[in-house]
């Protein structure tokens, strides 16, 4: 019934919300198309909504939707209690007029005993929908929501841009992100790190991380890569893209790494990782000697974040990953950097023998 209330309530004020509950979305993508196509030849009752549960999460495109505050002052006539949960707008958090804006992020409606949590959706420039964390504010009520046990709010996340269909599910019109599939498999790993662009401001730091931005003066970029996930088509698929490979040192089963050529001799290093038990390391070889190394890391996960208007991963762990590399003065600029022995995580891996050289020493 509270279901069915506030379905028939953002109708009518056509707010376009979207399902995005993991649970009710889970039982759905089994049966989405059957739904779409022909619903009355689904079995008869309440097959999704009706199941026990104290919270349905929906999304809000924040702009196709105007906050209307008559949209709330008609869920408290019908007997919702609602609270509305704002934060910063990191989109412009670069721009020093507008830092610290704030704009919507979650709504809550409760009635009886469930909550439904509204997690707003932003588009931002790198083509991709982003959500903020949900905190609660000094004086707030901490009891107004079972918030732990919220599935969206605990970090901000970003998602792929997808379409909207409307399906009927329990003879209730709603709709979902057409690939319902996709959206899912996004959500365990959707956790979003912003840039910090106060510290970027102050001061110099690394890349992302210290400068919101490229490094200016350095003609290196350097990529991770899973070893899990390398592709043999990996090599002719960036030469295909203009950028030509410069050398080879390894293999797949050890110290993998490739370097590609851009354009003013800018240079694209790729490192493979390789994880252990209670670690994470890449290699490296010095092609004059054979010399390998290794580059300890402790172990990471991904979070997507945006550099120059791209969605592209980073280690969550960001701060221990950086000072594993550059120690904890990482902050402190250094005239000279020997990458066989400045890096606080690095040490010998041994020499490649003579015999495998032509494989795992290539220079183009």
């Amino acid at each position: 019934r509270v279901l069915k209330t506030f379905l028939n309530l953002v109708s009518n004020h056509n707010v376009p919300v979207f399902l995005v509950d993991s649970q009710v979305l889970g039982l759905l993508s089994k049966n989405v198309e059957q739904l779409r196509s022909s619903p009355e030849s689904m079995p008869p009752g309440c097959q999704y909504f009706c199941k026990q549960r104290d919270i349905t999460t929906f999304g809000l495109l924040d702009r196709i939707w105007e906050h209307k505050g008559n949209l709330f002052r008609a869920a408290e006539k019908l007997g919702f209690q609602w609270q509305k949960y704002d934060g910063r707008d990191p989109r412009l958090e670069g721009m020093d007029d507008l830092s610290g804006t704030e704009i919507p992020l979650h709504y809550i409606f409760k009635m009886a005993a469930h909550t439904i949590h509204l997690v707003v959706f932003y588009e931002r420039s790198g083509n991709y929908l982003w959500h903020g964390p949900l905190r609660l504010k000094r004086n707030m009520d901490r009891k107004f929501a079972p918030f732990r046990k919220l599935q969206f709010g605990r970090y901000a996340g970003a998602y792929s841009s997808d379409a909207l269909v409307q399906i009927t599910v329990d003879g209730l019109k709603v709709k979902i992100p057409r690939d319902a599939s996709q959206f899912l498999s996004e959500i365990s790993h959707s956790r979003f790190l912003e840039c910090r662009y106060k510290e970027a401001r102050s001061f110099f730091k690394v890349g992302w991380y210290r400068q919101c931005n490229i490094i200016p003066y350095s003609k290196d970029v350097d990529l991770g890569i899973f070893i899990q996930n390398y592709k043999p088509d990996l090599v002719s698929a960036f030469q295909k893209a203009g950028l030509p490979l410069k050398h080879k040192f390894g293999k797949v089963e050890d110290s993998l790494e490739l370097s590609f050529l851009g354009e003013d001799d800018v240079k694209l290093d790729i490192f493979f990782f390789y994880e252990e038990d209670d670690y994470m390391w890449n290699g490296g070889t010095q092609a004059k000697s054979g010399k390998k190394f290794k580059y300890l890391f402790p172990k990471f996960t991904l979070c997507w974040t945006e550099f120059l208007e791209l969605k592209v991963r980073v280690p969550c762990e960001t701060l221990d990953y950086i000072e594993a590399n550059y120690g904890k003065s990482w902050d402190v600029p250094l005239k000279s950097w020997d990458w066989k022995s400045s890096p606080s995580n690095v040490q010998p891996n041994g020499v490649w023998p003579v015999d495998e050289w032509d494989e795992v020493i290539q220079l183009f």
